[in-house]
């Protein structure tokens, strides 16, 4: 996407990348302390639906802790389908 001038709407957009996937890794923003937000993305057990301690190292180092199943992508239809991205932000890195 490249930016423009003349109208409002396009001041303030910029170049980004992101990826899309879903490997059930703990999410990097799961970790206690990563980002400066209220509480860090809920980790799960195995199953993808018991809450697990945040501190509990990722499944994919060995660990027991997975992303839970509210965060997989879901379907609305045959036309319409909502996932998560990541990206490469500041505010967890």
């Amino acid at each position: 996407m490249s930016s423009t001038t003349g109208s409002s709407d396009n001041v303030s957009r910029l170049n980004g990348t992101t990826t899309r996937y879903w490997d059930c890794c703990k999410p990097s923003c799961g970790w206690p302390g990563k980002a400066p937000v209220t509480n860090p993305v809920q980790t799960c057990a195995i199953d993808g639906i018991t809450p697990i301690d945040i501190n509990t190292q990722s499944g994919c180092n060995d660990g027991t802790a997975f992303i839970c199943n509210n965060q997989q992508p879901w379907s609305v239809n045959d036309t319409l389908a909502y996932g998560y991205a990541s990206a490469n932000i500041i505010v967890c890195s």
